[in-house]
């Protein structure tokens, strides 16, 4: 009896494990390049709601005259509009701080109002906007 030899591969066998090796390569580089703007888009809305909280909480503690002189809007409400976040580039935010409840006829105004904070940056070149509100009671 005299039986072939079966050393070596042939042409099909190497194209076809060539195939599965580029589909698997294919597959492995979506899913990483997918997992990885995934991360980095969080991580900037992350950082964006950070910088709003640190803004309301700046608010919170200096009873709204960090902003006394700014662009108003009226009598009791303010607003500043696409400024630079200080230390993080890319950040831009605007600061809306209103009366929450129209107070008068005797009573003290000015002293519960409605800050909103909108923090705005790209990602993939489309502008993204993390926004936070919040109502704050003026401390006598």
């Amino acid at each position: 009896m005299h039986f072939k030899s079966e050393k070596g591969f042939t042409g099909s066998d190497t194209a076809v494990a060539l195939i599965i090796i580029f589909i698997f390569i294919s597959v492995m580089t979506t899913l990483s390049y997918n997992f990885i703007t995934s991360n980095k888009e969080l991580e900037r809305r992350s950082d964006a709601t950070d910088i709003a909280i640190d803004e309301i909480e700046q608010i919170k503690n200096n009873s709204f005259n960090i902003y006394e002189g700014k662009s108003q809007t009226n009598n009791n409400s303010f607003i500043c509009e696409n400024q630079a976040v200080e230390g993080k580039q890319g950040y831009y935010k605007t600061i809306e701080v209103v009366d929450y409840a129209d107070i008068t006829e005797g009573k003290q105004e000015d002293i519960v109002k409605k800050v909103i904070i909108t923090i705005s940056y790209k990602f993939k070149n489309q502008e993204q906007k993390v926004e936070l509100s919040t109502v704050i009671a003026k401390e006598n």
